[in-house]
């Protein structure tokens, strides 16, 4: 694995550095975000846009927002791969500094934990990059969709497949796809309920 990677700077405090850029009133657009990871962009974005999403102080109407540029992203690396820089659409799009300030403060201190017992393993899984994107994109589709209570499941699920690409971990893809397993079967159950509620109501 190459050195500048992903063990040259933790993602922990590369997200801490930005905020605190953000903070100065420094733009920050989320193609120089992933260029600081090297080949890894297509995860770092998707973590970025995700993250703001599973966290206790979520910014009002932000999925609607950011929905189309994770979808975009994890439509690109599900054609292209990890090697393709970002769609330039996506490499444009100004991260809001509150995003970011949200993201710092709750998601950094998570991802610090996380760097402790992430370790490059499963490596069959981590090259299924095609694959990785196919799934993110369809969750990024779901967390786009006006769903009630239904933004945590996916972007969980996004930033699992995202740490799984930039730690190079395969256990965290495997996660993510026992999960989408899980959530899909969930989503099924709940939508059978209701439509047999709305037959019994009618």
């Amino acid at each position: 694995m190459p050195q500048d990677d992903r063990r040259a700077r933790p993602i922990s405090a590369i997200l801490t550095e930005l905020a605190a850029r953000s903070d100065a009133g420094r733009e920050v657009r989320l193609g120089s975000v992933a260029a600081r990871i090297g080949s890894r962009g297509h995860g770092m974005a998707i973590l970025i846009l995700a993250l703001p999403e599973t966290i206790p102080a979520p910014v009002p109407g932000l999925s609607g927002i950011l929905g189309v540029p994770l979808l975009l992203i994890s439509l690109h690396l599900a054609a292209f791969g990890e090697g393709s820089h970002l769609p330039r659409r996506a490499a444009r799009l100004r991260v809001p500094p509150r995003l970011l300030a949200v993201a710092a403060r709750y998601g950094a201190p998570v991802l610090r934990r996380a760097e402790r017992v992430t370790a490059p393993r499963l490596a069959p899984l981590v090259r299924r990059e095609r694959m990785v994107g196919a799934v993110g994109a369809v969750w990024s589709l779901v967390l786009w969709l006006p769903i009630p209570f239904l933004n945590v499941p996916p972007a969980t699920l996004l930033i699992l497949l995202a740490w799984g690409l930039i730690q190079r971990d395969g256990l965290f893809i495997l996660l993510a796809l026992i999960g989408s397993v899980l959530l899909t079967g969930a989503i099924i159950l709940a939508g059978g309920a209701v439509v047999e509620a709305l037959s019994m109501w009618l």
